[in-house]
């Protein structure tokens, strides 16, 4: 089997969507062949993915073109380059076309014109996501693009969804709420894979702090983790050890801050803030619980996978644990500030268990493992070819 798969984001392994991306291609992977378009990512780095022909998108600055896209709400710069991209595909070659995001409504035009089965992932529901940046306190670039164009990407997702011959959501809210937002009934082509990713196995870290310590993680140029963490530092944070005088300390790990961010961090009292680390994983593993403070979004959160994956109690918010319901006994709701200080001095005075960790490990692999993603991929696939062949 070949699958055309295309993206307009890479895969990476230092935030979420990348993260997204991986699962999917190897999901993929595990049973089809693949000719992947999107952007240039070092492929020696992936071996597992199974690649046979690449072809990579590029940006070229054109200010005239990129305002033009801007206001007809285009969602991506690479727009120019898929355009001669496609020309050189062979659609006739291909199973069905893969199509990660669900906003790409252009892609998806082309694939049904040239008669190839379409399926879509959806990484949360995109309009709602656009609308969160508008609202973002801080005026910037992504602000102003999100407020002049979210209306036409109402349009495009709408059609994308619509035109899709499968659709696979993260989580049941995003399908009720795209089925709401556009009336559609898409029950007949969606399933619900959640953000996998591999077991850790017998995998082994080194320790890197001395000390004890609440984790937090996440892009830092992305303006809802800015927010919530910023948030938590003064609003939480701050108080609390005034309050409670603990020897806990708040690592913040996370890529891409601003001066004005790494300022904060380094002025607060018992904060680390660890700049674009290599691996998450170690900081992950001795963390004494993990701290989720995120408000506006949609979608599952990477960052909670991760922790829960490494045996992780996590303390946030209802916009945190969307996808993770099964995780709840290790989940610790909190929505304002006194709810965020009572689970920290509760969590805190906790003595380490091995073995509530392991349990928490092994619930998360019972739902949240690559075999699970890799299985229903596969069975999603099947079934739309067994259809058309029909």
């Amino acid at each position: 089997m070949r699958i055309l798969y295309i993206t307009f984001e890479s895969p990476s392994k230092f935030y979420g969507g990348g993260k997204a991306i991986i699962q999917s291609l190897e999901s993929l992977s595990a049973f089809a062949e693949i000719d992947y378009v999107g952007l240039p990512f070092d492929l020696q780095s992936f071996p597992q993915f199974n690649i046979k022909n690449h072809y990579f998108l590029t940006k070229k600055k054109n200010p005239f073109k990129g305002l033009i896209n801007i206001f007809r709400g285009v969602p991506t710069f690479l727009y120019a380059s898929w355009k001669k991209i496609k020309k050189r595909l062979q659609p006739e070659n291909y199973d069905l076309a893969f199509i990660e995001f669900s906003n790409i409504d252009f892609a998806v035009k082309w694939a049904k014109e040239n008669n190839l089965k379409t399926v879509v992932r959806a990484h949360n529901v995109e309009y709602d996501i656009v609308c969160s940046i508008s609202k973002a306190k801080r005026f910037d670039y992504k602000k102003l693009r999100a407020t002049l164009n979210k209306r036409a990407i109402l349009k495009r997702e709408r059609r994308c969804l619509n035109s899709a011959d499968k659709i696979i959501f993260l989580t049941q809210n995003d399908f009720e709420r795209a089925q709401s937002l556009y009336k559609l009934d898409l029950s007949d082509k969606c399933i619900i894979v959640p953000i996998c990713m591999h077991s850790l196995n017998e995998r082994k870290f080194d320790k890197i702090f001395d000390f004890e310590y609440a984790l937090a993680t996440g892009s830092l140029n992305y303006a809802a983790n800015v927010e919530g963490i910023v948030w938590f530092i003064k609003n939480v944070w701050t108080p609390y050890c005034q309050e409670y005088k603990s020897e806990l300390k708040f690592v913040v790990a996370g890529s891409k801050p601003s001066d004005e961010f790494i300022k904060l961090c380094n002025e607060t009292a018992n904060c680390v803030f660890v700049n674009t680390p290599d691996d998450l994983a170690p900081y992950l593993e001795y963390a004494k619980f993990y701290i989720a403070p995120i408000f506006v979004g949609a979608g599952m959160k990477v960052k909670v996978s991760e922790a829960l994956s490494h045996g992780l109690n996590v303390i946030g918010t209802a916009h945190a644990f969307i996808g993770y319901e099964s995780m709840k006994k290790y989940l610790y709701f909190a929505q304002s500030a006194r709810e965020f200080t009572d689970e920290i001095v509760k969590l805190s005075a906790q003595p380490h268990s091995e073995k509530q960790k392991e349990e928490c490990k092994a619930a998360f692999k019972n739902e949240f493992t690559l075999e699970i993603s890799q299985a229903r991929y596969k069975a999603a696939v099947n079934e739309l070819l067994e259809k058309e062949v029909l």
